[in-house]
């Protein structure tokens, strides 16, 4: 072979191998890969209704996304369907057997339980593709990406070859699952992705539990200092401080309060302080009302109302309002916003937003 000769097998050898390269990338990063198979083989193959050809069926640049596949061999068999979802790492595989049977009668036998074999699957896949497969110490006919189906259950050891580079670890297969694993040589590490899933799913229930137990015992912890008003779901303390305040005092009070993990309590209005004595509703034997001994002389349980006006002398004057048994309207007095020429009691309220 001449100098030229040589120079243009190199770079057409070159141009072939740029070709090959761009085309695995392709198939195993933009598209996914189904294999399909059948015992006995030559079952016609339809992927979303349209027939593709006969099995073994292999497709390397197989659209990603869900699909429907149907598997028919002749008219003695029932046609078999696989619902799929293809992407761009997990090779998908499967093989459909027909029996002699499944088309008639039904001709099976009693099943010994002890000796019964429970069957799981298993795929393989690397980056990049084209890895050996040791299952075992047992080389495999095929390389990545590729699958085995009707597995025996069983914990197997496993080794991916590439280059010259190793990758052991093992794996599970299960009873009616299909395992999936990923060599990921660029890593240097064995992806697992079944068991992931299995965590995740694990993960995620686990916080789920842990969430609705926090919120069991939240509400209970509430219940005993919160009373929530039926209807509109209005929140007072249950209990107040027994301290009496000067207005701007009882406002700053309930503006800085937290409490069952709330904030933005305020002072109620007229209306609302009327609603804790609503014995009809089942809602004033709820509280626990009280006045300190430090705020004596103020015995009554009179509470203040956000109800203020500016009276005739352009003095602001702020509303009290007295809860007895049964009524929180037989007295009402009015007190300096700004003065000290009375202090009454704090409850505060928030709404349920």
């Amino acid at each position: 072979m001449t100098q030229n000769n040589w120079r243009q097998f190199n770079f057409n050898a070159m141009a072939l191998s740029m070709i090959l390269l761009c085309y695995v990338s392709t198939s195993f990063g933009a598209s996914g890969i189904v294999e399909i198979y059948s015992e006995p083989i030559g079952a016609k193959v339809y992927i979303d209704g349209k027939y593709v050809g006969k099995t073994p069926y292999q497709n390397v640049r197989f659209s990603t996304g869900n699909h429907k596949i149907e598997v028919s061999l002749s008219d003695d068999y029932p046609s078999q369907r696989w619902d799929v979802t293809i992407d761009s790492v997990t090779p998908q595989t499967k093989t459909f057997y027909f029996k002699k049977g499944q088309g008639g009668k039904f001709t099976g036998k009693e099943m010994d339980q002890v000796a019964e074999k429970h069957k799981g699957n298993v795929q393989f896949a690397s980056i990049p593709t084209g890895a050996s497969i040791y299952i075992n110490g047992q080389l495999q006919k095929k390389k990545t990406p590729t699958g085995f189906a009707e597995s025996d259950v069983g914990q197997y050891n496993i080794e991916f070859k590439f280059k010259g580079t190793s990758l052991k670890g093992h794996f599970d297969i299960v009873k009616d699952e299909t395992v999936k694993l990923i060599a990921d040589f660029t890593n240097k590490k064995i992806i697992n992705v079944w068991e992931e899933e299995r965590a995740e799913e694990a993960a995620k229930l686990e916080s789920e539990k842990r969430k609705q137990e926090e919120d069991r015992r939240a509400k209970i912890e509430r219940d005993k200092i919160i009373v929530t008003m039926p209807n509109d779901g209005l929140m007072f303390q249950k209990s107040n401080d027994g301290r009496a305040y000067f207005y701007s005092e009882a406002d700053n009070y309930c503006r800085n309060l937290t409490l069952g993990g709330y904030s933005n309590w305020r002072l109620p209005s007229k209306y609302e302080i009327q609603r804790v004595a609503d014995n009809k509703n089942f809602v004033k034997p709820q509280f626990k009302l009280s006045v300190s001994k430090e705020s004596r002389p103020w015995k009554e349980l009179d509470f203040w109302t956000t109800e203020c006006i500016i009276n005739d002398n352009g003095t602001p004057m702020c509303e009290g309002w007295m809860l007895f048994t049964n009524k929180a309207w037989d007295f009402s007095k009015w007190c300096k916003k700004n003065g000290t020429d009375c202090k009454l009691l704090a409850l505060c309220v928030r709404d349920n937003s």
